[in-house]
């Protein structure tokens, strides 16, 4: 019985110290000592992502430990992130969602305007994701037809107001 606490006892032991062995080291460590000083905690993270990425304080440069300390404090200062922010702006499904949510409206606007197509509004699928689909016009106007003509609004109003297109449209959208 005391044979089998003392093995357990220590592999918690050494759990702990292997877990504590990376957590909340950055791989700058002037990083980790300024996050320390700012915050009075180690990072969460470790290595060069979350709060140890060195890119989120003067997109990692800085001058001195003072400067160093300024961009961890000016991180520290701004608001908490929204939803959208969490996924990391260089991730290209996150830039691709961003465009998704400015082209879809544009084309959605440039149909209905130039083109006097109606109920080509998006619809929403139904719970736990509730994602926006878009009229099937209009992802085709914004992914097929804006792009080639000049990739906005107007380039994509122009060819719309063509009887040619709108009579595509109408056939292959029913509209």
């Amino acid at each position: 019985m005391m044979r089998k606490f003392v093995t357990t006892g220590l592999g918690l032991a050494a759990l702990a110290l292997a877990g504590s062995a990376h957590a909340g080291r950055c791989q700058d460590p002037w990083l980790t000592k300024a996050f320390e000083e700012v915050h009075g905690r180690a990072p969460y993270d470790s290595g060069t992502i979350g709060e140890c990425d060195p890119r989120r304080y003067g997109n990692g440069h800085w001058g001195n430990h003072a400067d160093l300390l300024a961009k961890v404090r000016a991180e520290a200062a701004k608001p908490p992130a929204t939803r959208e922010q969490v996924v990391r702006p260089n991730d290209q499904f996150a830039a691709q969602a961003r465009y998704d949510q400015k082209r879809y409206p544009e084309a959605q606007r440039a149909l209905n305007q130039c083109a006097n197509f109606r109920n080509i509004d998006p619809t929403r699928k139904s719970a736990p994701s509730y994602e926006v689909v878009p009229h099937p016009a209009v992802k085709h106007a914004a992914e097929v037809d804006m792009p080639a003509h000049g990739g906005n609004g107007g380039g994509l109003c122009s060819y719309v107001r063509k009887p040619d297109v709108q009579q595509w449209y109408r056939q292959n959208f029913r509209l």
